[in-house]
């Protein structure tokens, strides 16, 4: 039992190391200086013999750090802890230090001890927990993961079911900063089936005593739901799905707080057999944590968290084939109800545990289902400024009885539902790592999201590392595919928050703030969060339709721009960032001048808002557009261009950094889906990115890095894999580039781990391809905009205008906030949309939008233009074709046609 407050957690393991050489060491710390513990684990025989060890920090990246630190030093508590098999722990001392890379040195180690486990934490309570010897066991398991596939409603929490078959990182006691993060998961919960009175747990090491494990075990992590398959005893298959409540659009259902659990057992032998199938949990009420104190500046990691698990009160209590658990805890937060179900079978609890199962009496070549469900109403989420807000849930459900009757009542619905994104992908020819990357990627709508009674709804950009920061309207610019493809009326909310924030001047926050969302009126003076707000509100209102919102948007969206615009025209052209206290979404890394990134997006945003203004009828926006983008482009060149690409920051008579940055053309993607148009030239844009494959994408690389100096090496320790996709791969897929793909791949893999951390992206990768900082980051979504760059797909329903690319050939999965469908690409050009699924009524296709210079070609015509949108001229379809379900629309794109001026 504990009540702790911690900074954020950070466990770096080096095991096996000679302590008497320096030991090479990373540091994944955020903007500040965190506390480093530094352990050793050495026979307990000898841990009185490293009293006098001190140690000698050496670390480089976002600041020099060089720093003595005496033997003892800062340590919390005892300074030698028991371990396991004759071994100990000893705290040699504590070092203030940032991230980067270095070195540690051990001075004084004794001569003879040749080896020693070292671990380098930010939470004592990790090695006095036992927490640490049990993170270095459980790795002998190939198939440990540290995390897997969220399972839980919109603001309810979730846990993880992952790879292994054990449950881990729990936060459904409104503990989002807080998780419980035991490495053997969550102790007693499992998934078993018994037979002949022999139980074989669902998992790859047993997890119940007197358990069996699987001795191979199949898992297909597809967000909302993971699928476990074995083959517990000779003659009986088991699937399992585990199922998350996130049901498109269904905010109702999405909402609720828990997840289902559906059985299906085959007996594949030549007898008659019986089994029971079995799901135990264990009491958790009273168990929580959250931001306990904000940081001192964004992304700065010196905030505390509060974690504390308290049993007071804990009793189960059964009721048919249910079992309730409860609690009378200290913290309101962590107080409520627990409730794991079975349809059609019993249960049983006491001590601190609970199980539910079911008997399954099955033929030669029979296969039988089982329905359970685990819900957890509680009700009580209390922010950071200490106001209970509620769930949405409240708003639907009475108590948690009533969650758990809907989960059984509508469990088939709600997994065909909630499995309706993966079935899409399933029916597509694309390759199976970006179906499930693009499955996988929508986690933080679970993972970080709260969804208030009163109907607010926000993201945290990192839980359990950025102090409950949510919306964040930077990181957002590329996060927000999964709030808008799979709940707009979400991204409506969250977008609303920001723009009923704005300042007088037109400036936009941040965020919405630190472990709650009462920031309040505090705008950000980084010039890109202008032009965040002004593409993501254009892209909502165009791609929705929602002339409502779009009437309310356009004169924020007018007022963020001639914001951003006197910030341009007082760097003549560009908004300067760095001395001037201006900064950017880069806020990891020092910038001076004109950078390539803040050039690229203002140019969007110009786009974007010219399309606009033209939409609205603003002469005065239309007259001052091109002079401001000229001047954009002018500055850009002259500051920047070196020949080959747009160098990393600088100006004609400051400093400057010849480093290919993989961000430079960030705003190409947004202005060519929702304008039509290109930032820059076609030849200038090309050979750019031929720059940036060449140095960050480098096969030396898994993960390009952010920068790269002009001879190949590293210029930079991270790549901001969200960014490097949504600013870097995008620019790829829109200019149709063959190398795309494997380099996507690539990086892919690194993030997937094989199935490690499907559904935790980090915001920072090492070149290596080895996860740093940045866990459980908001921005994963960002693969949705590189695949809607790389279909060049638009429906805008207002014209109903629909664009498509025709190049690649295959089926392709199509996902848009008001339908769904699937697009047949033949060889020659010959496009077919088949609509799948709708979610608004009176939807139609006016007018296909085709690349300028290429033809139309429509029930065995030839189309003449009727008008163009930036580089595509539109085709205007004889009789519009109404988007209902199961309609089909067929045309082609023909080589040659000719331009129309606009």
């Amino acid at each position: 039992m504990y009540d702790r407050r911690e900074n954020e957690h950070q466990e770096l393991f080096h095991l096996g190391i000679d302590p008497r050489q320096p030991v090479p060491i990373h540091i994944p710390s955020p903007l500040g200086r965190l506390g480093y513990f530094f352990f050793v684990r050495v026979p307990a025989g000898d841990v009185e013999t490293l009293a006098n060890v001190g140690m000698r920090l050496d670390v480089g990246g976002l600041r020099e750090d060089h720093l003595e630190v005496m033997p003892g030093e800062g340590v919390e508590g005892d300074a030698v802890l028991p371990g396991v098999d004759g071994l100990a722990w000893r705290c040699l001392g504590k070092g203030m230090v940032s991230r980067g890379d270095g070195t540690v040195v051990l001075k004084d180690w004794p001569a003879a001890m040749t080896r020693a486990d070292l671990l380098i934490t930010t939470w004592p309570r990790f090695v006095e927990s036992g927490m640490a010897d049990a993170w270095i066991a459980a790795r002998a398991d190939p198939c440990w993961a540290p995390s897997g596939v969220p399972l839980g409603g919109i603001g309810g929490g979730r846990v993880d079911l992952c790879r292994d078959g054990r449950f881990r990182n729990f936060s459904m006691n409104n503990n989002q900063d807080a998780p419980v993060e035991d490495p053997d998961g969550l102790p007693g919960a499992y998934l078993a089936v018994t037979r002949d009175g022999s139980t074989c747990d669902l998992a790859t090491q047993p997890i119940a005593a007197g358990h069996a494990a699987c001795e191979s075990l199949a898992y297909e992590p597809r967000f909302p739901q993971a699928v476990l398959a074995a083959e517990p005893f000779p003659g009986i298959t088991v699937r399992v799905t585990a199922s998350g409540l996130v049901c498109p659009q269904d905010l109702r259902r999405s909402s609720i707080s828990g997840f289902l659990v559906r059985w299906e057992v085959t007996n594949t032998g030549e007898e008659p057999q019986t089994v029971t199938v079995r799901m135990g949990w264990p009491n958790l009420i009273g168990v929580g944590g959250g931001v306990a104190e904000a940081e001192s500046g964004i992304g700065y990691g010196d905030g505390f968290y509060h974690h504390w698990d308290d049993p007071t009160g804990r009793a189960e209590t059964t009721d048919g084939g249910a079992v309730r658990f409860t609690g009378t805890p200290k913290y309101l937060a962590s107080a409520g109800e627990h409730l794991l179900a079975v349809a059609g079978g019993a249960a049983t609890a006491g001590d601190g545990h609970g199980e539910v199962h079911r008997e399954l009496h099955l033929q030669p070549g029979e296969t039988g289902t089982s329905t359970m469900a685990l819900v957890a109403a509680m009700p009580h989420w209390v922010d950071s400024l200490k106001v209970d807000r509620g769930h949405a849930w409240q708003n639907h459900f009475a108590d948690g009885r009533a969650m758990l009757d809907a989960l059984l009542a509508e469990a088939d619905d709600i997994l065909t539902e909630a499995g309706a994104l993966a079935a899409l992908m399933a029916d597509s020819t694309l390759p199976d790592w970006l179906r499930r990357r693009l499955c996988n990627c929508a986690y933080p709508l679970v993972t970080n999201s709260v969804y208030y009674r009163d109907g607010r709804f926000s993201v945290n950009e990192g839980p359990t590392e950025m102090a409950g920061c949510y919306g964040t309207i930077d990181q957002r610019l590329a996060a927000h595919p999964a709030t808008q493809l799979l709940f707009p009326q979400l991204n409506r909310t969250e977008l609303t928050l920001f723009a009923e924030n704005q300042g007088a001047d037109g400036g936009i926050n941040h965020d919405l703030g630190g472990g709650h969302l009462e920031r309040g009126v505090h705008p950000q003076d980084w010039p890109d969060l202008t032009c965040s707000f002004i593409i993501q509100t254009a892209r909502h209102a165009w791609t929705t339709g929602d002339t409502a919102f779009e009437d309310a948007m356009w004169p924020r969206a007018r007022q963020a721009l001639l914001k951003h615009a006197a910030w341009a025209e007082d760097g003549a052209g560009v908004a300067q960032v760095g001395s001037n206290g201006l900064g950017t979404s880069y806020d990891g890394y020092h910038y001076e001048g004109t950078t390539g990134y803040m050039a690229t997006l203002w140019l969007a945003a110009l786009a974007v808002m010219e399309r606009w203004a033209d939409r609205r009828g603003d002469s005065e926006l239309l007259a001052r557009i091109p002079g401001w983008r000229d001047a954009a482009i002018a500055r850009l060149d002259a500051d920047l261009w070196n020949g080959e690409y747009y160098i990393a920051y600088g100006s004609q008579d400051g400093a400057r950094r010849e480093s290919c940055h993989a961000g430079q053309l960030a705003g190409e993607v947004f202005a060519r889906l929702l304008a039509g148009a290109d930032v820059l030239p076609e030849a200038r844009l090309r050979a750019c990115l031929n720059a940036i494959f060449r140095l960050n994408g480098d096969n030396a690389f898994a993960v390009p890095p952010d920068e790269v100096w002009p001879d190949g090496t590293a210029a930079a320790a991270f790549g901001w894999l969200p960014y490097i996709e949504g600013f870097m791969l995008t620019v790829a897929a829109v200019l149709d580039d063959p190398r795309l793909l494997p380099l996507w791949e690539r990086m892919m893999a690194a993030v997937d781990a094989e199935g490690g951390r499907p559904c935790d992206t980090r915001l920072m990768y090492q070149p290596d391809g080895s996860p740093s900082w940045g866990a459980y980051y908001m921005t994963a979504p960002a693969s949705w905009l590189v695949y809607d760059a790389l279909l060049d797909f638009s429906y805008t329903p207002g014209d109903g205008a629909l664009r498509l690319r025709a190049t690649r050939p295959g089926r392709w999965s199509l996902v848009h906030p008001l339908f769904w469908g699937l697009a047949e690409v033949a060889e020659d050009g010959t496009v077919t949309l088949m609509v799948r699924r709708v979610f608004q009524q009176d939807l139609a296709v006016v007018s296909l939008a085709v690349p300028a210079g290429a033809g139309l070609g429509y029930k065995g015509e030839k189309l003449s233009p009727a008008a163009s949108r930036g580089q595509y001229c539109l085709y205007d379809l004889q009789d519009k074709v109404n988007l209902v379900d199961g309609v089909t629309l067929t045309w082609k794109i023909e080589q040659q046609s000719d331009k129309v001026t606009r």
